[in-house]
């Protein structure tokens, strides 16, 4: 039978920017943020921080899209009222004349 290695308790100071990346990912994964730092440790922080960039960059790629969508979708808008408008202010002329 294999033998579970000892398990110690070490305590600890982690820099703030790292333990930012510790919050974040422990929020990602819902783990908790020990063993989000043990993760980080077996894994390398450059790697972590490395896919956690990634997922940023893809969230802000997702909301500058919904922001074009939500931009055009009201820039046409516009454009169909400047119309219906354009074409009140013709009828109106045209009665004004008579």
């Amino acid at each position: 039978m294999e033998k579970v290695p000892e398990r110690k308790a070490l305590s600890v100071a982690v820099p703030d920017d790292l333990m930012e990346v510790v919050r974040m990912l422990s929020e990602h994964s819902g783990k908790s943020m020990s063993s989000s730092l043990i993760y980080i440790a077996e894994r390398g922080a450059p790697i972590i921080i490395d896919e956690l960039n990634k997922f940023e960059i893809y969230k802000e790629a997702v909301a500058k899209r919904k922001a074009k969508e939500s931009s055009d979708s009201i820039k046409t808008n516009e454009v169909e009222n400047d119309g219906k408008q354009k074409v009140k202010e013709k009828s109106g002329d045209s009665k004004s004349k008579n």
